[in-house]
């Protein structure tokens, strides 16, 4: 099992200052998972050298829509100079006027292209439990494992039977889980608004309640040879994962 901790790239001082305060208070943290968001002036592959120092594996989001497929990928040097070795394909923010579908073949174009131009790269790709039905997410994982990708990441999880029912669709993959604290009822009506969510009846916005769900999924991920990511979202990493990682 690795876990990983998700580090958005605000600035570099603020960047290099969260890494180092998990490296110093959570060992077992061995990867950091690192968002592409285009407000910030730092695009994701520029911190892989920031983060290399205080974690084995450093995997950048790369947003497919926003790659050329017919040209060189404008970051090959930097991972290459970085010795960074992962990724994580995302398809990125939708256009306002393109039509909302579960299958965006942007992704695999992007998977199919590292796969061709940087075959060396261990690919990993999204799973989003809430975008559309059951089995289209399943349709769609089939076709990003037959594009080539080596795992996956999760949007974030409140409910680990929603999290068994995907377990036979990725068995002998590596998954890395997601979890994320919601702590107030205007974070909670984002996640239900904006990526669909839908909350288990015992949900609550408590610190309690959401540390006591990261202690449960570490340890279904650990019973069950997966991994786990922890995206701590407006609260301090340590207050969040202080006791339990």
């Amino acid at each position: 099992m690795k876990i990983s901790v998700e580090l958005v790239l605000r600035d570099k001082e603020l960047f290099l200052r969260e890494a180092e305060e998990v490296k110093k208070n959570f060992p077992l943290i061995e990867a950091v998972n690192i968002p592409d968001l285009t407000r910030y002036p730092l695009r994701s592959w520029e911190g892989c050298s920031i983060a290399k120092p205080f974690f084995k594996h450093v995997i950048p989001h790369i947003r497919a829509r926003d790659i050329d497929k017919d040209a060189p990928f404008i970051f090959k040097d930097r991972l290459d100079e970085d010795g960074v070795g992962e990724v994580l394909v995302i398809a990125g923010d939708r256009p306002e006027d393109s039509p909302a579908t579960v299958r965006d073949r942007v992704s695999l174009d992007i998977i199919s292209k590292f796969k061709r131009d940087m075959p060396e790269v261990k690919i990993y790709a999204g799973i989003d439990p809430y975008r559309g039905s059951f089995n289209e997410e399943a349709e769609y994982i089939k076709m990003k494992l037959d594009s080539g990708v080596s795992g996956f990441f999760t949007q974030p999880f409140f409910d680990l039977r929603k999290v068994e029912s995907f377990v036979p669709l990725v068995k002998g993959v590596e998954v890395f889980w997601g979890v994320t604290p919601v702590l107030n009822k205007k974070m909670k009506d984002y996640w239900g608004k904006v990526n669909k969510v839908s909350f288990p009846e015992d949900f609550e916005t408590s610190l309690n309640w959401n540390r006591n769900f990261a202690g449960k999924m570490l340890s279904f991920a650990s019973s069950n040879n997966f991994s786990v990511y922890f995206m701590p979202i407006k609260i301090d990493v340590v207050k969040y994962l202080g006791g339990i990682v």
